[in-house]
């Protein structure tokens, strides 16, 4: 489906897109192939469109917004139905590609984050994997790679590799918060505000936080940068692929996003953190699943804050950048303790504090047999 038509579907809605949707959903298993074509969404569709998001890491809510828009016609390719090739001006991305990435993983070619997209690290890997067999090392996964594949798929150990590799470079940076470049990334900015409840707005609230975390990651050394304008009331301010592209040109050794959340329960309370991991593209951060639990459980046990432990998504934030990335919620706007905690200063002084010391103890150096 062309992406030129960039639909937002919600139920009962009508577009030429919906058939296309139908489609793919029924192509990855969401989707019962005896489904009407309807060109509404319909319940099921509605349903379908759920599933597909939940096992696809994505805001489960049955609307087709922009990512669950760009997750769909990823999930259109099975590996070998096109050529794949690195296209630095525009990488190819897809559920192909994750199959490729797996399966040279899996069989000990280091094509680093299994992300479903084709990037340098992916055609390395696959030269060297099409020279090892005797292949035109080309670089290129046509129809005679593929071939190659199927023939060795009972050597695939599925040991999942990558993680090991990921845990095991990290460990050469564990040297302490001197020198490292942190990226600082206040949720929303410009007219987006975020979560607005209790008299206060999420926006200027994780700017706030996000300047004393920068203060205090600064006394100890480390290179502090933010994703968005200091000034809070600037229009334009960038979407998360943006965010993530600004981390990775800097060659940043973290991201930490900062949010608030709110719920239609008032009763909702606590601290959570997500890192790129889940669902059926089978990419995971080792390193970013390790800084999500330093921040949730500093933050729990400084502030006395529920905590609601940490979990994979696999938002762009997470997926596209090349280091260790949390997007952490640090409390809901919409429970009065939770707001009034976070109007009073000493408190965003303790919060900044615990995010500073979770940055500190994730690049505290690994003790010798440890």
């Amino acid at each position: 489906m062309s992406d030129q038509l960039r639909p937002l579907l919600r139920l009962g809605d009508t577009h030429a897109a919906v058939a296309a949707v139908r489609a793919i959903l029924r192509k990855v298993g969401c989707l019962a192939p005896h489904e009407p074509e309807l060109d509404v969404v319909d319940v099921q569709l509605a349903t379908g469109i759920r599933f597909f998001q939940q096992s696809h890491g994505l805001k489960a809510d049955g609307i087709v917004g922009p990512q669950t828009w760009a997750r769909l016609q990823e999930a259109q390719w099975d590996l070998g139905e096109r050529e794949l090739r690195f296209r630095p001006e525009a990488m190819m991305r897809g559920r192909d590609v994750t199959a490729l990435q797996r399966r040279l993983s899996d069989l000990g070619f280091n094509c680093g984050r299994v992300d479903g997209i084709f990037g340098q690290r992916t055609e390395d890997a696959l030269r060297e994997f099409q020279e090892n067999i005797g292949l035109g090392p080309d670089g290129i996964c046509g129809s005679a790679t593929v071939a190659a594949f199927q023939g060795l798929a009972r050597a695939i150990t599925g040991g999942r590799p990558e993680r090991l590799r990921d845990s095991h470079s990290f460990d050469g940076q564990r040297t302490g918060l001197a020198g490292k470049v942190i990226v600082l990334d206040p949720g929303h900015g410009g007219e987006d505000l975020g979560c607005v409840a209790s008299g206060l707005i999420e926006r200027d609230v994780v700017a706030d936080i996000g300047l004393r975390v920068e203060r205090l990651l600064s006394e100890q050394g480390a290179v502090v940068l933010t994703t968005r304008p200091a000034h809070l009331h600037v229009a334009a301010v960038p979407d998360d692929a943006a965010r993530a592209l600004f981390a990775n040109s800097q060659q940043a050794d973290a991201v930490l996003s900062l949010h608030l959340d709110s719920c239609e329960s008032h009763r909702a309370s606590g601290v959570a953190a997500f890192y790129y991991g889940g669902g059926r593209q089978g990419g995971h951060s080792q390193t970013g699943e390790l800084l999500a639990w330093e921040l949730v459980d500093s933050v729990s046990a400084a502030t006395g804050l529920t905590n609601l432990r940490a979990h994979t998504r696999q938002w762009d934030l997470l997926r596209l950048t090349t280091m260790p990335a949390v997007r952490l919620y640090m409390g809901y706007l919409s429970n009065d303790s939770d707001a009034s905690r976070f109007a009073d200063e000493t408190f965003r002084d303790l919060m900044a504090k615990a995010l500073t010391q979770a940055l500190a103890s994730t690049f505290t150096p690994v003790a010798v047999g440890a």
